[in-house]
């Protein structure tokens, strides 16, 4: 597996800045996990992506927050994200499933994702 590699992502949270992290490890062409923490609210997402030209994309999301801890799966049609040749799907769809956390959780959230960020995720 490779190193954790930093995205850079900044993330406004109820209108103001947040402290936050997102890295991204690969294990290979089809397999890539993208893990996003606010470490002043103890708040983390964790999410896995499987996929293989001709199958289904696999996603798994951790979420993890103060009295939180809750997992699921999601199938994806392998065309709306191709680990192996868009990665940056994957990405997309980690962090609408973080803005949809912190959501639940009552935070009005705002993630703009500039090319550079975009760029890390498929190298």
């Amino acid at each position: 597996m490779s190193e954790r590699t930093p995205i850079p992502i900044e993330i406004t949270l109820d209108g103001a800045p947040e402290r936050f992290e997102t890295r991204l490890a690969s294990a290979g062409a089809y397999a890539l996990v993208l893990s996003s923490v606010l470490p002043d609210r103890a708040i983390e997402l964790h999410s896995s992506y499987l996929g293989h030209p001709g199958a289904p994309t696999q996603a798994s999301h951790l979420m993890l927050a103060p009295g939180i801890s809750d997992s699921e799966s999601v199938e994806h049609d392998e065309s709306l994200i191709p680990v192996m040749i868009a990665r940056r799907r994957c990405i997309y769809d980690h962090l609408q499933r973080l803005q949809d956390f912190l959501a639940e959780l009552g935070h009005t959230v705002q993630i703009p994702l500039a090319d550079d960020a975009l760029l890390a995720v498929e190298l």
